[in-house]
């Protein structure tokens, strides 16, 4: 395991939101183990990837996985975003390896051997330093170590969620960044995943009569690699995209008073809806953004990406953009119009 490592300058910066992301500058340091190899794809990897896990909530009882990359512009200034993807319980390796992360799966029919990866030409690591987060607890390699500390509700998982970027930060040396606060930082739980399923043959079996699969299908042979799961460094364990039998309670209620709260506060946001998204209906969002009695400042117009539209957008008071494009997992199916979208947006351009 590595020792701590700092990255940024500055605990200030914006607040982005786009569905499921929130966008900081802070101070970082990462305790965990840095991956050179992946299985699947061919050579060192050409980016810096670090994956371990931290342990949040009640005596670290819910233990959470990450991966981190570094951005591969300049990671000193460049922001950091933290993504976590919905469900509750959807893994965000598919953040990672489908969509906004810097590999993707070669889209061709399995044959019964690990996945290939490839480079994501359109990776928002070019521009921003990511941590993708397994949450709550059950979710992708994240796991807890008590019954109690399986059940999860709204509010719970942001607060664990904070807790988790509190302890990025917690183990910096003030004075030097880049120098670790202690010999060893890092945490080797044992028996990760009792409780789970204790094998991942059992879940192979369910796929004994599937001779092909394409596109987000072949993470869930890749993710359940013995190989694949040594190189992460995280026990043997059954992966599964998302795991829907979660004991989790949804408290939050309307999250609309959240985002006025910030707005108010100065944060910039940027706010994505799928134009044929029939999960999160771009309609719904608008209503929501409606509720706040934002003056409109810029209205409707394209937004183009290689000279066609890629969507539409709309400018708000209080720094709040929205746009449309694409549908539910829209980097998966326009992975360069969306990384055109966020890199004019952090970059305080027009979309």
């Amino acid at each position: 395991m590595d020792k701590v490592r700092g990255l940024f300058n500055s605990f200030c910066g914006n607040l982005f939101l786009l569905l499921v992301l929130v966008l900081v500058r802070p101070n970082l340091a990462v305790a965990g183990s840095v991956v050179k190899f992946l299985p699947g794809f061919e050579g060192p990897l050409p980016f810096e990837l670090e994956t371990g896990y931290i342990g949040v909530g009640e005596s670290e009882d819910v233990q959470f996985f990450y991966y981190f990359v570094k951005s591969e512009s300049n990671p000193q200034t460049d922001p950091l975003l933290i993504w976590l993807t919905g469900g509750p319980g959807c893994s965000s390796i598919r953040g990672l390896a489908s969509g906004i992360g810097p590999v993707k799966f070669q889209r061709v029919l399995y044959d019964g051997t690990l996945p290939k990866l490839m480079t994501n030409p359109y990776s928002w690591t070019k521009v921003a330093s990511m941590i993708f987060l397994d949450s709550p607890a059950g979710t992708g390699f994240s796991y807890a170590r008590t019954a109690k500390a399986s059940q999860s509700t709204d509010l719970q998982a942001s607060e664990h969620n904070y807790e988790f970027l509190r302890k990025l930060i917690d183990n910096i040396n003030p004075e030097h960044v880049l120098k670790p606060t202690c010999p060893d930082v890092s945490r080797k739980p044992n028996n990760l995943f009792s409780g789970r399923r204790s094998t991942v043959e059992t879940f192979y079996k369910k796929f004994e009569e599937l001779d092909a699969a394409t596109g987000e299908k072949l993470i869930d042979y890749w993710a359940n690699d013995m190989s694949v799961q040594e190189a992460l460094h995280v026990g043997k364990a059954l992966w599964v995209g998302c795991n829907h039998s979660l004991p989790y309670t949804r408290d939050a209620g309307s999250v609309v008073p959240y985002h006025a709260n910030l707005s108010t506060k100065g944060y910039r946001s940027l706010i994505y809806s799928g134009d044929y998204d029939m999960i999160s209906p771009y309609l719904g969002t608008e209503e929501w953004i409606r509720s706040l009695n934002y003056p409109i400042i810029d209205d409707w117009r394209q937004w183009i990406h290689q000279g066609q539209v890629a969507g539409y957008t709309r400018t708000y008071a209080n720094k709040m953009t929205f746009a449309t494009g694409a549908g539910h997992v829209a980097p998966y199916e326009k992975p360069a119009e969306c990384r055109s979208m966020f890199g004019r947006w952090i970059s305080y351009q027009p979309l």
